[in-house]
């Protein structure tokens, strides 16, 4: 018997790791072809979750980054419970575009309820990088998240022990 039913949308720019974090959920391990292979409008799937006794439906949408997908992006979107939305940390121009698609969700959302997290991608190799000029500061993403009602967490598809992936959508 299923507990909790929920509708999951991943969104944010392209190269931000959704499709990676999708598939690492789905398939629960970790999943690096060093390939990048972008969506092509959006993906489905439904994952049930066992997790602290509880028994999750989980419908889980991951959106393409590119610009012409964008005015699909409230059609797949529309009803969530949990926006995921997903900024490469080394690329200040998909942390910026994650407020136009914050304020269009929830414009376009029924559920005035649903939880919004800002997700920090390829964390790790903030932490590896030497680069500063195009990095956002985890200071940024917090004050941002912050100012609008987010939650905020690190990703790194390819360290899991940073935080398992269920705890991240549940």
């Amino acid at each position: 018997m299923i507990d909790y039913e929920l509708k999951i949308v991943l969104l944010g720019d392209e190269n931000t790791g959704k499709s990676k974090f999708y598939r690492n959920v789905i398939i629960n391990k970790i999943i690096d072809s060093g390939q990048y292979v972008p969506t092509i409008a959006t993906c489905f799937m439904i994952k049930i979750i066992h997790f602290k006794n509880k028994i999750f439906k989980i419908n889980l949408w991951d959106t393409a980054g590119q610009e012409q997908f964008n005015n699909l992006l409230t059609l797949y979107a529309r009803g969530s419970d949990v926006y995921l939305l997903f900024y490469n940390s080394l690329n200040r121009k998909s942390f910026k575009r994650v407020d136009k698609i914050l304020k269009t969700m929830k414009e376009n959302n029924p559920k005035k309820n649903a939880i919004y997290i800002l997700i920090e991608s390829k964390y790790d190799l903030k932490i590896e990088s030497n680069i500063d000029k195009n990095i956002v500061t985890e200071e940024e993403a917090l004050e941002y998240a912050d100012k609008n009602d987010m939650l905020f967490c690190h990703l790194s598809n390819k360290e899991r022990n940073k935080r398992e992936i269920n705890e991240i959508i549940i």
